[in-house]
């Protein structure tokens, strides 16, 4: 009986076994930045950012990537965050890091790649775009028509949000004869919910001209080209009339 006894334990144990090591193992998953709040940061001023995504609320470090002798990042803050109003964690990820940190004066690059590191592994660098302080400029409210609008000059970025359903923001532009105006949004490629449409109004009103998706991307980018100066009315709204804390976007308006 004994005998018997004690080869039911065995059996049992040996099973067991075999069960754990047919079990597979647990996935793991690296986290993910979808999207940086604002947008952009400028060369020696302090800046304080927002990264939501996922798996951020168990984020150990955030750096910069791909660079020489890159600033000490701040981790200030790490939670999960439920996504605004009308988003799913998709679109603006269920959790957030806030950091900060200071770039240096001299430094040139277009963009500056972020990656957030947890138990599980690192993230795909995040690309943050980097402009000088002088050439950008905050949207201000109201700014929906073109007796309410903002003032955009050549060489200037706007960083902007359309904040709720149907927002739409104008900027007025002094447009010069002969000189093509490009005006172009980094915001969806950034990771915003937004998808950007560009309409382009002369001072009655009458659509020049319009831009909503480019091939490899949702952002817009607006060409004109002038035959007389004048002022003219750059109007910007996502083209599913959506709006929230998750649809930043940067505006840059130059010329070729």
């Amino acid at each position: 009986m004994a005998k018997h006894l004690l080869l039911a334990i065995v059996a049992l144990l040996v099973a067991a076994t075999v069960s754990a090591q047919d079990k597979p193992a647990e996935k793991k998953e690296a986290p993910k930045v979808i999207l940086a709040s604002p947008l952009v940061v400028s060369p020696s001023v302090a800046a304080k950012i927002t990264l939501r995504g996922l798996k951020l609320d168990t984020a150990s470090e955030v750096a910069i990537t791909g660079i020489d002798s890159p600033p000490k990042i701040e981790l200030q803050k790490r939670e999960k965050s439920a996504p605004p109003n009308g988003l799913n964690a998709n679109e603006v990820g269920d959790s957030l890091v806030e950091i900060a940190f200071t770039l240096p004066e001299g430094f040139a690059a277009a963009d500056l790649q972020l990656s957030v590191t947890n138990p599980d592994g690192s993230s795909p660098p995040y690309a943050l775009a980097v402009r000088p302080a002088g050439k950008l400029q905050a949207e201000t409210e109201p700014n929906e028509a073109f007796r309410k609008c903002g003032k955009l000059a050549i060489g200037q970025t706007i960083i902007g949000s359309i904040h709720q359903q149907r927002d739409v923001d104008v900027f007025e532009i002094d447009a010069q004869a002969g000189q093509t105006l490009v005006a172009e949004t980094f915001a969806a490629r950034r990771g915003s919910a937004i998808d950007p449409l560009l309409v382009l109004y002369d001072q009655n009103g009458q659509i020049l001209v319009q831009s909503d998706d480019q091939p490899e991307h949702r952002d817009a980018l607006l060409r004109y080209k002038p035959s007389a100066a004048g002022k003219v009315y750059l109007a910007l709204l996502d083209a599913h009339d959506r709006g929230s804390g998750g649809h930043p976007y940067l505006l840059e308006l130059r010329a070729e």
